[in-house]
This record gives structure tokens, sequence and C-alpha cells, in this order.
């Protein structure tokens, strides 16, 4: 009797101490989330779709579209967090109730520039002093992606293209793309695929991990650490040999394909700093009669963060007035689109 009154005596502070454990645990995830969220300030994941893009390419099977204003996390010029503006997209609003033109303006994690606010971005820059020149005549649309080279840069164009129609298309590059270009197989592939921008379901086990990270900022930053840990290792990075080609195969069929849909509607816009480069891509664009504007003033140490990181606040500022500045000097007036075809 008194050996099962001992047991019994034993399982009682087991189960004490367990509970006290387990609200010990709970407390401690409860102080964590509310500093989170509250003190460090870190978002909820936003809302998103999930649209058909290139099933063939793994990183970028799917395209994703934000709900508007939605928030997100970025590190470089500051840990902070930062909106999206009022169609999911980064760069200022876009004007739902007038009859503007759009221009898409494509481009890799430089035009994205999530790591600014809205109103910093080049985009922003570029529609201030559009408004400035044309009075309510264009929407800039920031169609920009991190990891986007000129070649999947024209995809996502077409992409968007289909929701926003654009009257112009400017393509903003910082480089060559040598090494992002081998990814792919050459002659490269202008082939929409089948089912291009249908919205795809997400699996059971997404949409799970998702609400949960929809109600936790601290869930949603564990996520988010550890799916941009797992992509160190696939960023691709410029390589200077001495055989390469100025210009690649791979972004002459770009441009060409480029050219071929929008004709004089599309705007190349270099301010990658190497004057060889530009010279070569300058030279491209004159024989194929593709416009074609370039500056080597911008991708400078003093204009990025750390000296060789994005464009800060100056460099964004910037660049922002050199687009305008070559759309007005290819775009003498604001007219309605044309196919030069």
């Amino acid at each position: 009797m008194l050996r099962k009154e001992t047991r019994m005596m034993k399982r009682k502070k087991t189960a004490k101490r367990l509970l006290i454990t387990i609200c010990g645990i709970l407390n401690a995830l409860i102080v964590v989330e509310l500093v989170v969220k509250f003190v460090i300030g870190y978002p909820v994941i936003s809302g998103r779709e999930r649209h058909v893009f290139l099933p063939k390419i793994g990183r970028f099977r799917t395209l994703v579209l934000y709900e508007p204003f939605s928030e997100f996390w970025t590190v470089e010029g500051g840990n902070r967090a930062w909106r999206r503006n009022n169609i999911g997209l980064p760069g200022g609003d876009f004007d739902l109730k007038g009859e503007r033109q759009n221009i898409l303006l494509a481009g890799s994690s430089f035009i994205e520039a999530y790591h600014m606010s809205n109103d910093q971005t080049a985009a922003a820059e570029f529609q201030r002093q559009l408004d400035r020149q044309y009075p309510k005549e264009y929407n800039v649309i920031n169609i920009g992606s991190a990891k986007h080279d000129p070649y999947l840069a024209w995809f996502r164009t077409r992409f968007f293209a289909g929701i926003y129609p654009p009257a112009k298309v400017v393509l903003p590059v910082e480089g060559m793309f040598h090494e992002w270009f081998t990814q792919y197989k050459t002659p490269l592939d202008f082939t929409i695929p089948e089912r291009f921008g249908e919205r795809v379901e997400a699996s059971i086990f997404i949409r799970f991990t998702e609400t949960i990270r929809r109600y936790s900022s601290m869930m949603n930053m564990l996520a988010r650490s550890l799916k941009m840990a797992s992509r160190e290792n696939v960023t691709c990075t410029e390589t200077v040999t001495s055989d390469r080609l100025l210009l690649p195969e791979a972004m002459k069929q770009v441009l060409l394909s480029f050219r071929e849909d929008y004709g004089n509607d599309f705007l190349l816009v270099s301010f990658n700093n190497d004057v060889e480069e530009n010279r070569a891509l300058g030279f491209f664009c004159e024989q194929n009669e593709i416009n074609f504007r370039s500056t080597e003033d911008i991708l400078q140490p003093q204009y990025r963060f750390d000296g060789d990181g994005h464009l800060n606040i100056e460099g964004n500022r910037m660049l922002g007035e050199f687009l305008c500045r070559a759309f007005r000097e290819t775009y003498k007036e604001p007219t309605q689109g044309t196919d030069s075809r």
C-alpha cells in the first residue's frame, strides 16, 4: 500500500513538473512572439497568389503576386519592415482611376529595390520625374524582381503585360549577366509554357504553414530565415574571364525578342559602370534598331550599400532621374503606344 502511494506521489510530481515545463515554454513563446511582433516589428506573412511561370526552371516554376499594402522584412540598409504599394508591387502607388498609359519597368533586384521604402525607389523617382514632364500621362509599374536576368525579365514582362497592357517597356540592366545565362540551354527558348499565368493552388502543407505564419510573426521570421539560408548557395555572380564575349549571345537573343514584341516601345537602359560593355551593347542596339541609353555614373561605390551592394537612397534617386532623362530623350513627346515592327 505504501509503495502504491509512493508511486502515485512520484507520478503527480512528474506530471506537475511536466505541466510547469509546458507552461514555461508557452510563456516563453508568447514573450518571444510579442517581442518579435511589437518590439522588433517583424510582420506576418502577407496574402499571396501563385501563378504558373516557368515550370522547367526550378526556382521559377511559379510567379507570386502579393496583396496590396502587404508588409515584408528587409535586411540590407538596416533591418526594418516596408510595405508594398496599392497593387502589391514595390514602388509608388498605381493610379487606379485615371487613364494613364502604363510603363512596365522590368529588371533585377536593383529595380525591385525591396531594401528601400516605396517612395525612395528608382521607380518612384522615375514616376515623379515623369509627372513633372508629362502630368498624369504615365504609370510606372515596377515589375523588377530579385534573381531575374533579362531572359527571365522577358517572361515576367509578358506575364504583367496581360494584366497591365503597356504603352512602353523599359529594361534597365546593371551588367551583362554572363554567369547568369549559363544556367539555361542555348539557344534560349522563348516558347510560352502551357498554362502560363494560370493560378496555382498551394498544397495542403503550404496552406497550413502559411496559415500559421499569417498569425505569428515569430514563425514567419523563422520560416523566412530558413528559406533564405537554403538559397545562399544558388546565387549567381559575375566572374571575369579573359575569353568571355563583351556581349553574350544570350543577351542578344533576349534583346531581339524584346524588340520583336514591343518594337519602338522598348527602351534598354544600362547603368553598368563598364565602359567597354556599354559600348558593345550600344553598338548592337544601333545595328538592330533598339532604343538604348547608358551611363557609368550610377553604379559607383558611394551610391551602393557597403560599397558593393544594391543602390542606396542617392543611387536610386540618380537612377530614377536617369531613367526619366533616357525616356524623354527617346520619346520626345508623350504618345499612345505604337508598334514599329
